[in-house]
């Protein structure tokens, strides 16, 4: 059945083009050659359709309005095109592999030793060779190359790999995190002899910061971070009766967050966006204080500040709220 319409269509096209070929056609010889077209048209779109597979076999009267249109108004071209197109590129398409995945080969991890310290693996590859390999000098090159990650991402890595079951993975562990823990604080001891000599603002805010860092990190718990949480604080109450600045009042409001002071925390972060800052910056610690004091209005006001459409976490966390 169907190539016999594809056989109708070409040759009731053919007929058709016939008696526009001979010189001066008369209006009678237009008027067939229109007719036998509108049949091949007819023709050619149930061809196709009947030709194309059966999942695409969708919207029957749209569809075949369509392919009448189309070959209605490209005589002879339509038929080629859809023919090539629309038939045998459905019918045979290009081959494509299966293989969704490529060979790549060995990287060695980066040590202090080689040239190039850049570690060739990020944080998500150096996490599951400190989990899952059981080659205690493989996760001892991995702590060697977390060193090399910004401080935000290598911190909870030497966190896990406190727990290793080796001891020389967790002493270099121990030792990664110290370091950083002891390079924090010779920078607050640096600002604080700075800050004694001159009263500055600035300063002020650095130290804090340094204080923020310990806990933000998550290098320190428990009381001694409970002491850094209130240095910070104490620092950045004191920049603000320097200078009040809206970077100031902003960390001032996150350190609050941390020690659930809600109220404190949303008017000092109030203070940083009316103090310059853009309210994209200020509305993720202030949802977050809506969300500690149960104030679910607020937290749906803040979330319209949430981009969209992003694969941040922000946007997935406006999502799961809306």
């Amino acid at each position: 059945m169907t190539i016999w319409l594809f056989l109708q269509a070409i040759a009731t096209e053919a007929m058709a083009v016939y008696p526009l070929m001979q010189p001066s056609p008369v209006a009678s010889e237009w008027l067939v050659a229109l007719g036998l077209h509108i049949f091949s048209s007819i023709s050619m779109a149930l061809f196709v359709w009947k030709a194309m597979p059966q999942n695409l076999q969708v919207h029957r009267t749209t569809t075949f309005v369509f392919l009448f249109t189309f070959h209605l108004f490209l005589p002879i071209v339509g038929f080629i095109g859809s023919t090539i197109s629309i038939v045998v590129s459905l019918h045979f398409p290009h081959p494509h592999s299966d293989i969704t995945w490529q060979a790549c080969k060995h990287l060695d991890l980066s040590s202090p030793d080689k040239e190039k310290i850049e570690p060739h693996f990020g944080a998500g590859a150096l996490r599951e060779i400190l989990l899952y390999n059981k080659d205690s000098a493989r996760r001892l090159l991995a702590i060697q190359a977390v060193q090399y990650l910004p401080k935000q991402q290598s911190v909870p890595l030497l966190q896990l790999a406190l727990k290793d079951l080796d001891d020389d993975v967790r002493l270099l562990a121990y030792a990664s995190l110290e370091t950083i823990e002891t390079d924090v604080n010779q920078s607050i001891s640096l600002f604080k002899k700075q800050y004694k000599q001159s009263n500055k603002a600035e300063i002020a805010f650095d130290i804090a910061q340094q204080y923020w860092e310990l806990c933000y990190l998550g290098i320190a718990d428990g009381v001694i971070k409970n002491y850094y949480l209130e240095q910070a604080e104490a620092f950045l109450i004191s920049a603000n009766n320097i200078q009040e600045k809206a970077p100031f009042n902003l960390l001032l409001g996150r350190v609050y967050l941390e020690q659930k002071k809600t109220e404190l925390a949303e008017i000092h972060l109030s203070k940083a966006q009316t103090g310059g800052l853009k309210m994209t910056q200020v509305a993720p610690y202030l949802a977050e204080a809506a969300y500690i004091a149960k104030d679910y209005q607020k937290l749906q006001q803040y979330l319209a500040y949430f981009p969209s459409g992003q694969s941040s976490k922000l946007s997935q966390l406006k999502a799961f709220w809306s």
